[in-house]
């Protein structure tokens, strides 16, 4: 399925793809596991004894759980960000609206005053 990016295209910017955040947070926890390190998994451990791959698998578990509480923190930061700047953008526009508006009122009764 290929990945979309909800920013249209004609604004020439683009958002971090599901591949690239998982990445980056991965790649600190446990750098084996990132998307393209992991198709050489089983070639890599091939000749793995079973008592080491139980404590890999037990690494890789433990790198899972991390990678998930890492994720909903920056998702939950992303999240508070992008609420904070889209509440000053609608603060900002509905200051601007009222000082046009206030401008276009104070000329109206400039204009009935001087009849």
């Amino acid at each position: 399925m290929p990945q979309t990016n909800p920013v249209p295209a004609s604004s020439g910017r683009t958002l971090p793809t599901g591949k690239a955040i998982y990445d980056a947070i991965m790649e600190v926890i446990e750098p084996e596991l990132v998307t393209d390190n992991i198709p050489r998994l089983k070639a890599l451990y091939a000749q793995e004894t079973p008592e080491a791959k139980k404590a890999r698998i037990g690494r890789y578990k433990a790198a899972f759980k991390e990678y998930d509480r890492c994720y909903a923190a920056y998702v939950a930061d992303v999240d508070r960000k992008v609420r904070a700047c889209a509440k000053t953008a609608r603060e900002d526009t509905e200051i601007v609206a009222k000082a046009e508006d206030q401008q276009s009122q104070d000329h109206l009764l400039s204009e009935i005053n001087s009849l």
